[in-house]
């Protein structure tokens, strides 16, 4: 069990890998997003926060006038959203299942191991989904084509919660657990080594 990782080594790896998911996927989709308007939404959304945290709206009209343009924003953005889909697939599941490793956990000197026998891809799709956010973002992607606005809003905001909550119970579990595994480990059955 003391060869199993620690939280902030696993922290950090987590914090390069989506480093270079997000960074390689906003590169790739940099030539299809209308950059005028995403700097457009982005300079209302900071007028409406401005305007709530001094006070001058209130909640209900914060929410109203937010409402919108997130739900225009993320609808601009889709395409930088289906490319972070595949990259995290690619990335966290494809890859790491061959590796045993992402770019973070090799600099970290840490890698995956399934806690019986071999490590399965079944592992490596179920643990991406849970704690990678790709089931999460896939759902919610799914929200911002077929929805409307309020409702994309309200299952944005419940799905960003429960993602929340999932890396809230796994790091604790991380942190208290004597074999040092989180939730996801435990639903896959793997486990976090220092190599």
């Amino acid at each position: 069990m003391k060869n199993n990782a620690g939280l902030l080594v696993r922290i950090c790896a987590f914090l390069v890998d989506i480093f270079i998911v997000s960074f390689v996927a906003a590169l790739i989709s940099m030539p299809f997003i209308d950059q005028d308007n995403s700097q457009k939404i982005s300079n209302e959304v900071t007028e409406i926060v401005e305007k709530f945290s001094k006070h001058e709206i209130s909640m209900e009209t914060y929410i109203s006038e937010l409402t919108p343009l997130v739900y225009q924003n993320d609808r601009s953005n889709g395409i930088t959203t289906l490319f972070m889909i595949v990259l995290s697939i690619l990335y966290f599941v494809v890859y790491q299942f061959y590796t045993k490793q992402t770019i973070g956990k090799r600099i970290f000197k840490i890698k995956i191991d399934s806690n019986d026998k071999e490590l399965t891809m079944n592992q490596m799709v179920i643990r991406g989904l849970v704690i990678n956010s790709i089931l999460i973002t896939l759902v919610s992607f799914i929200f911002v084509i077929f929805a409307d606005e309020d409702i994309y809003f309200m299952a944005n905001m419940t799905l960003n919660g429960l993602n929340y909550l999932i890396l809230l119970i796994s790091s604790i579990m991380i942190i208290i657990r004597k074999d040092r595994r989180g939730l996801h480990d435990i639903i896959c059955n793997t486990k976090v080594v220092k190599c």
